[in-house]
């Protein structure tokens, strides 16, 4: 009976401890979950949402299986991805094409305006793909960078002709500015088939992303998963949400630009600026600076021109935040603007 005292009055003074320590793990918890649903979450206007789901299981779509051995070389998107849109949006005659034809009338848009959104998902997530995990500034950089690149297109200024010059069928009906600014050659090097001579395996992930965690996507045409069984190589939960925050991405960017943009602000000079015009940039690198040193680290193309042609430049806060790891994610600028 004393035994029973003595451990039940141990326990209860332990008690206090414990609650505790179980706070502490609770708290941690929901900071990590509500970090984890801000990476994630990309919130569209109500009247979108439901167009967004309609168009949703067209974008994506895996392109890859058509080529038994390697992929393009050149064109990639012109390929590949174009031949898909003109047999969904055009040659088809299932009830399904025609509702999506119908819709797009609906809300007066043209078949271009989804290419474009597929173009620029596709190159969102080819570039940045984990970068996300780190939060959505990243993604809605890399698509305000596309925005400038195809306004300053549009309005033909000097010098900005060649972010959409390249190779490929820029004069296509189905591919509008913003399109053809992505897939320029030598632009975004996730659409660029051979680079350095080799052939580039980020091609792969924009021509077939992981859509859902039930279709296979770019991994079982990578020679290093080859020995893999394909049970294995499904898409993960994290690589699908990847997937739809750069497709959500891209879709505010096209279609309602206006929000998009209201994520971007900055302050000069103790003024407040927002929008596009706190963002006026063109040109950013992606992966590890490694100061000259490769050691298995991916150098990128502006490494060895810092103190060139082009100098770093800070990026504004967008959605209310600035922290750009410079391995993910570098801003630059001409040090002579055009």
């Amino acid at each position: 009976m004393i035994y029973n005292l003595r451990s039940f009055h141990f326990k209860w003074r332990l008690a206090p401890t414990l609650l505790l320590l179980g706070g502490i793990l609770i708290v941690g918890i929901s900071v990590s979950a509500k970090k984890f649903s801000n990476n994630y979450h990309v919130p569209l206007a109500p009247a979108h949402e439901e167009f967004f789901q309609t168009i949703k299981p067209y974008m994506g779509q895996c392109v890859l299986q058509y080529f038994e051995k390697r992929y393009p070389r050149f064109d990639a998107f012109d390929k590949t991805v174009v031949p898909y849109w003109e047999k969904t949006l055009f040659s088809s005659t299932s009830p399904e094409a025609e509702s999506l034809r119908d819709l797009l009338q609906s809300y007066s848009l043209e078949p271009g305006d989804l290419v474009a959104i597929d173009a620029l998902a596709r190159t969102l997530y080819a570039e940045m793909d984990r970068g996300f995990d780190h939060g959505l500034h990243y993604g809605r950089a890399i698509a305000g960078v596309v925005l400038n690149r195809a306004h300053a297109v549009d309005l033909k200024k000097r010098g900005y002709q060649v972010f959409s010059m390249g190779l490929h069928k820029k004069f296509h009906p189905l591919k509008k500015t913003i399109t053809n600014v992505v897939v320029a050659r030598r632009q975004f090097s996730a659409w660029d088939g051979v680079i350095k001579g080799k052939y580039n395996p980020v091609l792969s992930h924009a021509l077939c992303p992981p859509i859902n965690s039930e279709i296979m996507s770019w991994k079982r045409f990578a020679t290093q998963y080859k020995h893999i069984p394909k049970k294995k190589l499904m898409p993960s939960k994290n690589e699908v949400l990847h997937w739809n925050v750069a497709l959500r991405i891209a879709f505010e960017a096209i279609l309602d630009p206006d929000r998009f943009w209201a994520n971007f602000s900055k302050l000069n000079k103790r003024e407040l600026i927002a929008g596009q015009d706190a963002f006026p940039i063109y040109y950013y690198t992606s992966g590890y600076y490694t100061n000259g040193e490769s050691k298995g680290k991916r150098v990128t193309l502006f490494a060895h021109r810092r103190d060139g042609a082009f100098k770093v430049v800070q990026g504004p806060a967008i959605g209310g935040r600035r922290d750009f790891d410079e391995r993910l994610l570098r801003f630059w600028a001409p040090r002579n603007p055009l």
